[in-house]
């Protein structure tokens, strides 16, 4: 908090357009836990503040490799959606309708050999996020190896996984 009210305070009063900007903060570490979030002070109750989030979520599809603490490489059940929901609604529901814009600048899923999977998180997850009012950033780290995030090959500019992607846009435009 002492760093976001720091920066907010000198990128306001450095002049030009910057009293106006609006401006990006993370929760501690950027993390989406409650606990953070909670703790989020926002600088001076400044109205033009968006809130960036990681939400790696589910964690033990999106992000764990070790099978025994319930690492899985299946995700699109009915259950599945459903504590999605809640999960973003519950961020939602701290900023968004408190007037609070929210960027989930940081999400997606590592390669465990998952395409398809992958996909139909990617579209509901993009879907979830925009029509709760927040902006979805997938997470390309380049890493192309499993266990990477990598959706682009950057050497031939050409998509790693197309039906990623395209679950990316059907799901941002079907919001």
């Amino acid at each position: 908090n002492a760093y976001n009210l720091a920066i907010v305070n000198t990128i306001r009063n450095s002049g030009g357009n910057n009293a106006l900007r609006h401006i990006m903060i993370p929760t501690h570490a950027a993390t989406s836990m409650e606990v953070a979030q909670n703790a989020l002070v926002i600088p001076n109750n400044d109205k033009r503040i968006i809130v960036s989030q990681h939400t790696y979520w589910p964690y033990n599809f999106t992000m764990n490799t070790d099978a025994g603490s319930g690492a899985t490489a299946s995700w699109g059940s009915s259950s599945d959606k459903a504590a999605c929901d809640t999960e973003l609604d519950r961020i939602k529901n701290k900023f968004v309708n408190k007037g609070i814009p929210v960027v989930i600048g940081e999400w997606g899923s590592i390669d465990k050999n998952n395409t398809s999977a992958r996909a139909v998180h990617a579209e509901y997850y993009a879907n979830a996020v925009k029509k709760r009012g927040m902006c979805p950033v997938w997470w390309d780290n380049g890493y192309e190896g499993k266990e990477g995030f990598a959706l682009l090959k950057r050497s031939s500019c050409t998509w790693l996984y197309p039906t990623i992607v395209d679950g990316l846009i059907k799901g941002v435009q079907d919001a």
